[in-house]
């Protein structure tokens, strides 16, 4: 599989926070763990990405905290204890 770049990802969520406002909302929470990977390099199979206009968030259980941490640049990584189903 080919290797993208922390820059892609980090491009990949700068246009995207640039059509947030024209939308009419404040952020935009990422469930679907491909349009996390897509967004922020993260691999692993569970966790919720939050983009606002002008910050990104990945929040992860402790399984993936590390993994998240070494993955994803340029992105605070938040640890949860329990996700709201």
């Amino acid at each position: 599989m080919q290797q993208t770049s922390q820059n892609a990802f980090s491009r990949r969520r700068s246009s995207l926070q640039r059509k947030i406002p024209r939308w009419g909302a404040d952020g935009i929470l990422f469930t679907d763990i491909c349009n996390i990977r897509y967004l922020s390099g993260f691999t692993g199979s569970e966790g919720l990405l939050i983009t606002s206009r002008d910050e990104t968030w990945l929040l992860v259980d402790g399984r993936y905290t590390a993994q998240a941490r070494t993955e994803v640049c340029g992105i605070p990584v938040c640890e949860f204890a329990d996700k709201l189903e």
